[in-house]
């Protein structure tokens, strides 16, 4: 009964929920991040756990939204910057 249960609870178990790239990371010993390349499609997403040094987030924050932390969720002057630079 139990080997039963153990089998169906491996069976059911969720695989992998995205296959998107991933962006490369190089960490030395001590757990700090020495270099990092952006994913094929050009977005900077890194594997499950710690990635690296707060400096390394705030310079991807920066280049990427610099207005991250002041805009809920949608950045409305980004928006509007891209609709006129797509007109």
């Amino acid at each position: 009964m139990i080997a039963v249960l153990a089998i169906a609870l491996w069976a059911t178990r969720p695989g992998t929920l995205f296959h998107d790239p991933s962006s490369a990371a190089i960490f030395a010993r001590d757990g700090r991040l020495l270099g990092a390349k952006i994913a094929a499609d050009g977005q900077w997403r890194f594997p499950e756990g710690p990635v690296g040094s707060k400096r390394f987030a705030l310079a991807v924050q920066a280049y990427e939204d610099r207005r991250f932390r002041r805009h809920p969720g949608v950045d409305p002057f980004a928006v509007f910057r891209a609709l006129r630079d797509n007109l």
